[in-house]
Parts: C-alpha cells; structure tokens; sequence
C-alpha cells in the first residue's frame, strides 16, 4: 500500500462558464492518464463580475469598521446579469400595488416575451424589484412593452 504523498499531484487553473464540473475534469485527466485521479483542493476565484482580490474575509471584517465594510459592499444589481428595465418615479408607485407598468426605456437590448428582468429606479439607479416582460401588440404598426413585478424590493 502506497503512503500518502507517493502519488503525484498537479495544479491547474480553468476559466469555465458555470455548470462546469471540475471535479469530474480531474477523475477524467486520470482516466486519460490511466490512474485514479481525484480532486483535493477546489478554489473559486471569480464568479460573474466578482473576483477573489476584492473578497473579504470574515476574520478581517471587524478589521475594517463600517465604513470601509460599506465601501466593499457591491449593489445587488452587480449579481444579477440581467437585462435592466428603468422606471421613473412615478412607475415606481405601480409596481409597488403589484400593476404592470409600461416600459419607456430599457438597458443595452430589448427583453423579449417573459424575460426575466431588473428593474431600475431611473432617478436613484437601483434595483427596485424583478419583473417578466409582457408585449402588447398595438395594431399593426406598434407594440408596448410592460413589465409584471414579481419581486418588489422597496
């Protein structure tokens, strides 16, 4: 029986979209080597627009005070990667009862039937809630586009 540590080890890193299993790319680099292979040490060091250099830890939390704990603090909106609806102040009052409001303006593309979306305050630039889009078409030169809260966060 071989002792720990006769076996050889290696490390690596991967840049993969999520749904990657690295666990099984290791079993799988054995299998192609033809030994047993496993995974001992996993370390993410990036998720979406997150990155490790601007991670926390909770030992140094205390460390840094309020202030610069509120500085680290990233908008929930940053998280999300959605595609962002921006309501006025005004559309705010709707979504808050629960009504669908219209959409005057969206982010870099335009949501299409029951997407899932961000909604935006336009004045504040903040998330206020999640919604679907709805599309209304409006005779045969037009359509409206709404947006359906089902998350409101205000």
């Amino acid at each position: 029986m071989a002792d720990e540590g006769d076996f050889p080890s290696a490390r690596f890193s991967i840049s993969c979209s999520s749904g990657t299993y690295i666990r099984q790319i290791a079993v799988d680099i054995g299998e192609i080597l033809g030994c047993p292979a496993h995974l001992e040490e996993l370390r993410r060091t990036a998720v979406g627009p997150f990155r490790i250099g601007d991670a926390v830890r909770v030992d140094a939390l205390q460390e840094i005070g309020d202030e610069g704990l509120a500085k680290k603090i990233r908008p929930m909106r940053d998280g999300l990667q959605l595609p962002e609806v921006f309501i006025s102040s005004d559309e705010l009052d709707s979504l808050l009862t629960g009504r669908r409001v219209r959409i005057a303006s969206a982010g870099d593309s335009v949501p299409g039937e029951g997407d899932v979306v961000s909604i935006i305050d336009r004045t504040e630039e903040r998330l206020v809630g999640l919604g679907k889009i709805d599309i209304e078409q409006s005779g045969p030169s037009g359509r409206s586009i709404y947006c359906k809260p089902f998350l409101v966060l205000v």
